[in-house]
């Protein structure tokens, strides 16, 4: 097993959205201006953020069930599979709904593609993903998990891991 890393003590203001919160953006406006990183973690209107936030604040983004399958407009990167570096943090994304789920055309995966992804993925310090781990369905009331993003955070301990489909 890897060994936990120390928590970066490096400040980060981030304002995340889910796909609920699009109706919260004009009270977010003032969180917008301070954050440092703006992150959409799927079946979210990206259009109308990336017009709240313009193309000089940095965002990111993973895509959901629901989203559609082009790129992001500017300023999100969106994240499947890869990761950046900002501000000393090392970022990780996992993109899409599990398969058999999805209401939309967007973005899924299977067990085993998520397994793949986050196999060959380095340890993070941040972990963004669409869907929940395995195991807080219940708590959360989230739609289908994926037991490879549980296995991830027990091996690599990221000190977040951000992610949409709650429903509580």
């Amino acid at each position: 097993m890897t060994e936990p890393y120390e928590p970066l003590t490096y400040p980060l203001r981030i304002v995340c959205f889910g796909a609920r919160d699009v109706e919260m953006l004009p009270d977010l406006l003032e969180a917008l201006h301070f954050a440092d990183l703006v992150v959409a973690l799927g079946d979210i209107q990206l259009e109308r953020i990336a017009e709240m936030i313009g193309e000089e604040k940095p965002a990111l983004c993973v895509l959901g069930d629901r989203d559609p399958r082009r790129p992001p407009p500017a300023p999100f990167t969106p994240l499947h599979g890869t990761g950046v570096i900002f501000n000393g943090w090392r970022i990780f994304g996992l993109s899409g709904g599990v398969s058999g789920s999805a209401e939309g055309q967007g973005f899924t995966l299977s067990e085993e593609e998520a397994l793949s992804a986050l196999t060959a993925a380095p340890p993070c310090d941040i972990l963004l993903s669409h869907v929940p781990p395995a195991g807080l369905e219940r708590e959360i009331g989230s739609e289908p998990a994926l037991e490879a993003l549980a296995e991830y955070l027990r091996e690599y301990r990221p000190v977040y891991h951000l992610h949409a489909n709650s429903r509580r």
